[in-house]
């Protein structure tokens, strides 16, 4: 995938209309059969605009334009250079870009949707990015669904982060992991319920653990039987509002989880 950058995209098209303006009115007020650029002044506006234009290509990516901007520089850099060169490669500049962003489709992100896509804090919060390192993948990959209106995947990866999750409590209360057949969600909470029950059997929770562990499984065995048992199957979509909603729970979740213990389920329970 090519990113356009929105800024650069606008410089390029900035200094391409300023170095326009400035030859056509130099243009307009020299003399016929002058074809030289006597105006220092406009000569050094000029150097500066092909400058900016040139930095603008390369953080834009656009490689032959930029080729045709070097030659531009090359040309400005020139004490002789004249307005018909200049102008020659102004229309070769505006025709290869014209040509290399024919081939680029340009998907443009709201506010909201670039948070997702990159997000400037932690998604789940610092002390989640810390102790989950192995659900940062499956995050970052539910929030950039997110961000292209990807849902249905968006919250297939979202269960695939609640799974670290459900494995991480697991761990916290003595359970191995899961293989084989274990694995699957059903499975894996029954084993989570029934060390809990013995627990509270022999009262030997640690302060504030039950309630904790209790809002967790409430969750999970929430998440498995709306959502997760459902994602598997290929006749069900998932709308934005969904995925969002979804994605929200999962936040309250794993941040919650992650006040508690690291993805090693540690401290134990």
């Amino acid at each position: 995938m090519q990113k356009i950058n929105a800024a650069a995209f606008y410089k390029v098209t900035t200094n391409l209309q300023r170095l326009e303006v400035a030859l056509r009115k130099q243009h307009e007020e020299t003399p016929d059969g002058i074809r030289s650029i006597e105006d220092r002044t406009l000569v050094e506006a000029i150097r500066a605009q092909a400058r900016e234009l040139q930095s603008s290509l390369l953080t834009l990516g656009t490689r032959q334009t930029s080729k045709s901007a070097d030659r531009l520089i090359r040309t400005v850099n020139d004490d002789s250079f004249d307005y018909p060169a200049l102008a020659s490669l102004l229309k070769e500049i505006h025709s290869r870009l014209k040509d290399e962003l024919s081939d680029v489709t340009i998907l443009a992100l709201n506010p909201k949707e670039q948070e997702y896509f990159e997000p400037t804090v932690p998604l789940f919060g610092k002390d989640f990015e810390t102790k989950f390192p192995t659900a940062l993948f499956e995050l970052d990959e539910a929030a950039k669904c997110m961000a292209l209106a990807r849902d249905t995947a968006a919250v297939f990866h979202l269960m695939r982060c609640m799974e670290i999750g459900i494995r991480t409590a697991a761990k916290s209360l003595g359970i191995p992991d899961p293989t084989g057949s274990d694995r699957n969600w059903g499975a894996i909470l029954s084993k989570l319920k029934a060390a809990m029950d013995a627990k509270t059997k022999t009262s030997t929770w640690k302060t504030g653990d039950r309630e904790i562990f209790e809002s967790a499984y409430a969750s999970l065995d929430a998440t498995r039987v709306a959502w997760r048992n459902t994602t598997m199957h290929v006749e069900n979509k998932y709308t934005s509002d969904e995925a969002e909603h979804i994605f929200v729970a999962m936040h309250g979740f794993m941040k919650e989880l992650a006040s508690r213990m690291d993805e090693q389920g540690q401290p134990v329970a």
